[in-house]
């Protein structure tokens, strides 16, 4: 047993900010007899920390609303990008931010024809889904709300998903 695990391996994680308790990871028992054929065998295979064993058992990974875990070709954009493209982006006048914005933006155009977007300038990128909830939530505040309106979101598990409508 690892500390923090019970019985089969749950990771239980207590957020004194929330109050409440959560599973974060736990080991399942695997079938290692039958085919990987089932979606979720065959996309576990690209996240190689998905390898590892608790008490005999695969690791499966709940905890996703805090930390995700990636797949093995975004850690190797990751890795190209901080060995070849690690600069300032639209701010540098040097080659290697030339390059990093070329990059930067081809990135836009690429997610901008796959979602079928008008405009590659209709994409936003953001450090998560909170910020970008936030961002959202904030930009239609400022042109819809006014004085003296009040804001009542859902209360649900999910407090942080917009912390903009609490403040």
């Amino acid at each position: 047993s690892y500390p923090g695990t019970i019985g089969g391996g749950a990771v239980l994680t207590f957020s004194p900010r929330r109050g409440r308790c959560g599973t974060a990871a736990m080991a399942a028992p695997s079938r290692e007899a039958e085919p990987a054929s089932s979606l979720g065998d065959l996309t576990r295979v690209d996240f190689p920390i998905l390898d590892q064993e608790f008490d005999g058992n695969k690791l499966v990974y709940f905890d996703n609303g805090a930390t995700s875990q990636k797949p093995s070709h975004v850690m190797k954009a990751l890795d190209d990008y901080y060995r070849f493209y690690n600069s300032n982006v639209h701010r540098g006048i040097h080659a290697l931010s030339a390059k990093a914005t070329d990059a930067y933006e081809s990135a836009r155009r690429k997610v901008a024809n796959f979602i079928n977007a008008a405009d590659s300038r209709e994409i936003i990128f953001t450090r998560n889904a909170t910020e970008a909830i936030n961002l959202v939530a904030y930009s239609w505040g400022l042109s819809n709300l006014k004085q003296g309106d009040e804001v009542n979101p859902p209360s649900s598990p999910a407090d942080t998903s917009c912390s903009t409508c609490q403040s």
